[in-house]
């Protein structure tokens, strides 16, 4: 089996830099490259028909962020994840003792091409390819904060934003008033009226009924 360290301090990161093995154990971060084919190595898992597609097109999508892109089988809930990162505390204390902002440096992005965001992604990315742009960085962004690494979340919320309006444009867009839920103001007056002229038979009706007994 595998054993496993949970650290938890800012220090940890220098110390397994540094350290690499321990009593003849290798260590090894669980984000690491040579995690995944460790991994792959021991589960077998049927080979995704989109998968060599979806690498070319997010290595096209995210060429300005991206190093490399390749297939992973360890993940499950996750669409993609960033690997071999340098930590937030360890790029934060860089940046100290350089007295400079660093600035964000390409990752390499294992993606899963059986989640079903991926399969999603892959059905619209030429018919839709501006959604599909939107997705492919929001995925991105989202391996980062997954990993910790990204400086400024607020960066997104345009991203977002669009993103929202083109789930909802149609629905929003489309829908009539009486679709939503809320009655035309003709068909208000219509009723109205309807609802004046049964009163007004009822009350004649109940007039020659008088009559009538009388």
């Amino acid at each position: 089996g595998t054993e496993v360290l949970f650290l938890s301090q800012p220090i940890d990161e220098f110390v397994m830099k540094n350290l690499m093995q321990f009593n003849g154990r290798k260590l090894l971060s669980v984000e690491s490259s040579e995690a995944s084919k460790e991994h792959e190595d021991k589960k077998e898992r049927p080979k995704s028909p989109i998968g060599d597609d979806m690498v070319k097109y997010f290595s096209n999508a995210l060429a300005s962020k991206v190093s490399h892109v390749s297939i992973t089988d360890r993940l499950e809930d996750s669409p993609a994840v960033i690997v071999d990162h340098d930590s937030a505390h360890y790029r934060k204390m860089m940046a100290m003792m350089e007295q400079k902002k660093l600035s964000m440096p390409k990752q390499k992005l294992e993606i899963n091409p059986h989640h079903p965001i991926m399969q999603q992604l892959h059905a619209v990315k030429d018919s839709q390819p501006v959604v599909a742009q939107l997705v492919a960085d929001q995925i991105f962004d989202n391996a980062l904060i997954a990993a910790d690494i990204m400086d400024n979340p607020r960066s997104m919320l345009p991203r977002l934003n669009s993103l929202l309006k083109q789930c909802m444009g149609d629905d929003a867009g489309g829908a009539s008033g009486t679709e939503a839920g809320v009655a035309p103001a003709d068909a208000e007056e219509t009723s109205s009226a309807e609802v004046e002229t049964a009163e007004s038979e009822t009350v004649e009706a109940e007039k020659k009924e008088t009559q009538t007994s009388s």
